[in-house]
């Protein structure tokens, strides 16, 4: 009896081999869900030509993602680069969530279930269109912005945790990439220069003479980091990119609908090119959609120029006719359904309108003209945002939806308090939540003002926020826990 005993515990695993195991595991569990489940091989979206067959100077379409792309297609040809840049994104994912969970888990001296635990809550980001598809198999920049995401955040996370400049060089660095391939995530520019000013503060907090030096430098170096990322993606965006392949070398159909949502089944060549009007600038027909969105008939009188107070009047007939504008609104927090439809779908852009210095005058005119609808209509946005961030939109139990937003910020800012300020608490558990918070306010607040609230755009730090708010939860139970088992086992007892 004791050999065999002997032999049982021969086999078991010493802590150097239980940390392999678990590292390669951390790497294969997301792997496999990235290959294994949803779509087999890639999907193509309304999007995907934008990067297949790149244009220069596309406003809204950064380089990166077309020049991963062409890459590919130059490595594997025409037939199975797509393939292999699904498989790609898939590696490329589980590679960043393995660095993320593994920083968190040397830094929190995880267990290997809570490990885990973090792992399987980075996926969620990727699974919002299942089970239809994952994030990784999308031919669109969320393929691999999702992933390097994660990478920022831990940049982040080491800046905070560190207070050391050097660690904001990086993070400028992870930032600039980040917009390269997504525009819309300079936005994060900001975020850099408010983690800028928070180790500015804290390493000046002490001593009092130093706080307002300290501040005043936090203050401009946050400006400055905020100017120049911007700056430098601008820079980005409009340099001259030569590729192969471009959309103006390809003879490829004009039917725009042959985009598909079935992986595979529509090759890649027989996708639309997008015609000239819908080339004209995601920012250019932002501005334009959202100022239609708020037209009144008697907005006619403010173009005093005959043929640009006709071309408003023919594009408010087709708005008006599809009732997208304002006042064909649901009433209520289903709103931004209807002001998201207006402003991003596809409705406005069938008015045949290509003159981009048209849709210029007219979306700036009506912006001003009623600038006070438009912010109130942003700011409507705003709650369907934050339910983004950590849930989803349920129509059949919407109020419950936004109900149980405020109750998980709600508390995630109370737990952020309690580590700050409880002693017993590690800080960085706080940290970590009030830097993923800054994060979501700041992609919010800047998505709902100047796009419509996109769910795409706003899931990146779904899977984060709820890693850090279940470390939280975990702290509270390891310093409080054994006095909460002890008192309820005293009422039971003498009950």
């Amino acid at each position: 009896m004791n050999h065999i005993v002997n032999k049982i515990k021969a086999l078991r695993l010493n802590e150097k081999q239980r940390t392999v195991l678990f590292s390669l595991s951390l790497f294969m569990i997301p792997l496999a869900a990235f290959l294994l489940i949803g779509t087999r091989g890639y999907l193509l979206c309304d999007d995907s030509p934008n990067y297949i067959y790149y244009k220069p100077h596309r406003e809204g379409v950064m380089p990166t993602y077309p020049f991963f792309l062409q890459l590919n297609r130059l490595l594997f040809g025409e037939d199975a680069f797509l393939y292999a840049v699904a498989v790609e994104q898939a590696l490329f994912a589980a590679g960043c969530i393995w660095i993320f969970v593994q920083m968190l888990r040397r830094r929190f001296r995880l267990p290997y279930w809570q490990g885990y635990m973090a792992c399987v809550l980075a996926l969620v980001p990727f699974t919002t269109e299942l089970p239809g598809s994952m994030a990784t198999q999308w031919i669109l920049t969320e393929g691999i912005a999702y992933a390097a995401f994660y990478l920022f955040m831990a940049v982040l996370l080491k800046a905070v945790w560190t207070k050391r400049f050097r660690w904001i060089a990086v993070l400028f660095g992870m930032t600039l990439l980040l917009s390269s391939i997504r525009s819309q995530m300079q936005m994060l520019f900001g975020v850099d220069g408010i983690i800028f000013l928070y180790i500015a503060l804290s390493r000046t907090w002490g001593r009092r003479k130093s706080r307002i030096t300290g501040g005043l430098a936090g203050l401009v170096g946050c400006v400055l980091i905020s100017i120049s990322g911007v700056w430098m993606t601008g820079k980005i965006a409009s340099a001259q990119w030569h590729m192969p392949f471009t959309a103006s070398e390809q003879d490829v159909s004009a039917d725009r609908g042959a985009t598909t949502e079935e992986a595979g089944s529509a090759d890649h060549r027989d996708m639309a090119k997008t015609d000239s009007a819908l080339l004209s600038g995601q920012y250019l027909t932002l501005i334009f959609s959202k100022g239609m969105y708020e037209a009144d008939y008697e907005d006619h009188q403010l173009f005093a120029d005959e043929k640009l107070r006709q071309t408003f009047l023919d594009c408010y007939a087709a708005v008006d006719e599809g009732k997208g504008r304002y006042v064909y609104a649901t009433p209520g927090l289903w709103i931004w359904k209807d002001i998201g439809g207006a402003v991003m779908g596809d409705g406005i852009l069938t008015f045949g309108l290509a003159d981009n210095e048209a849709k210029r005058q007219i979306g700036m005119t009506l912006i001003k003209a009623h600038f006070g609808r438009v912010l109130y209509h942003s700011f409507r946005l705003l709650p369907a945002a934050f339910v983004f961030t950590v849930f989803f939109q349920i129509e059949e139990i919407y109020l419950l939806c936004h109900l149980y937003t405020l109750f998980v910020y709600l508390s995630a800012f109370a737990l952020m308090v309690w580590a700050y300020k409880d002693k017993k608490a590690d800080r960085a558990y706080g940290e970590f939540m009030a830097a993923v918070l800054i994060v979501n306010i700041c992609m919010v607040t800047i998505i709902s003002v100047v796009f419509a609230g996109l769910q795409r755009y706003l899931v990146y730090d779904f899977g984060i926020f709820y890693i850090a708010y279940f470390l939280l939860l975990m702290q509270v139970w390891k310093i409080y826990g054994r006095s909460i088992r002890e008192r309820f086992r005293g009422r039971r007892s003498r009950g």
